[in-house]
Parts: C-alpha cells; structure tokens; sequence
C-alpha cells in the first residue's frame, strides 16, 4: 500500500502539467486516464493480497500439515469438500513449503494422502522423458523423508506414474526374438 501511495501521489502531482507522449506534448489528462491509475492500483492491491495468502498458507502446511486442511480451504488454495487433485496442486506450486514435510506428507500410509500422492505424480509430464531425468523432476519438488518404507511408498507411486505415461514399445518382426524361434 506504500508503493500504491508514492505512485498516486505523483501521478496527483503531474495532473495538469504536460508530459511528452510519442511525437508531441499532450497534457498529462489526455496521456493518462485516471482509471488506469485505478486498474494498476487495484491489479496491484490483489496481487498483494494473493501473496500475503500465499505466504500464510505456506507457514500454515508447514507448522502442522495434518490440521493445516481447514486453513487452506479458507484461503481458497484447496477445493471444499478437499480433493486430491487440489491438495496436490497446492503442494507443487506453492513456493515457500517445507520440501522436507512435503515429502513427509506424500509419504504418509493415510488413504487421503495415498491419494494425493498418486495426484501429485500424475500432475508431472514424464511422456518421453528418460528415466533419470523424470525422477530428477521429481525429486526436486520434495526432499525424501528418511526411513526406507516411505521411501518405498514415493518410489513405487513415481514408477507407476512413470510407466503408464511411457509409450508402448511394440515387438518388431524379424530381429531374432523368441516369436521368430517358435516359426
């Protein structure tokens, strides 16, 4: 609001004097309407706003992810009743979240939470993507929890979702396989 300020006290200041606008002088009225002034401004009031709830959803997850539901649902960044899809959308393109209790979550055995990690994985484009390179996609969105089995639980959700966007190979004819042994 500081910045919104400054900028519409200058532009209360230069009304009435003439600014140079293309090839010749127009007075400032006639350059600038003052509903521009009152777009901007209001543009730049909800992009403000959009980021204070941003950083508050994010310090919210972050504090208590399992009571952090109600929170989010009230800022709007997940869907009422929660869906998987909303929640995992939240947890890949929010900044400022703990990417070490991202993992966590995505990790835990809850039913609501295996379903939002098969959302997650299935919100990253792996088609035609190397092996290597998906899982390096993927890993640089959450940090892996430390104990084997939830590991485990990441990884086989990973390879899933890896393998059912991967295109089918189709066996060709003539390159010494088993189909030509059995002619």
């Amino acid at each position: 609001s500081g910045l919104v300020s400054i900028l519409h006290a200058i532009a209360l200041r230069c009304e009435g004097r003439r600014v140079v606008r293309g090839e010749g002088i127009a007075p400032v009225g006639q350059a600038h309407s003052p509903p521009e002034y009152a777009a901007a401004e209001t543009e730049l009031q909800r992009k403000k706003e959009q980021k204070r709830r941003l950083t508050l959803a994010a310090r919210t997850f972050n504090s208590e992810p399992s009571k952090s539901m109600t929170a989010l649902q009230g800022l709007g960044f997940v869907s009422t009743p929660p869906s998987p899809e909303s929640m995992a959308e939240f947890l890949r393109h929010t900044p400022g979240l703990d990417l070490r209790i991202v993992g966590e979550y995505l990790s835990k055995r809850h039913d609501f939470n295996g379903q939002v990690r098969k959302a997650f994985m299935d919100s990253f484009p792996f088609t035609g993507l190397g092996l290597v390179e998906a899982l390096r996609m993927l890993l640089s969105s959450f940090r892996l929890p430390g104990e084997a089995q939830l590991i485990e639980r990441l990884m086989e959700s990973f390879a899933e979702a890896y393998f059912i966007r991967q295109p089918p190979v189709h066996a060709g004819g003539g390159d010494g396989g088993a189909a030509d042994d059995a002619k």
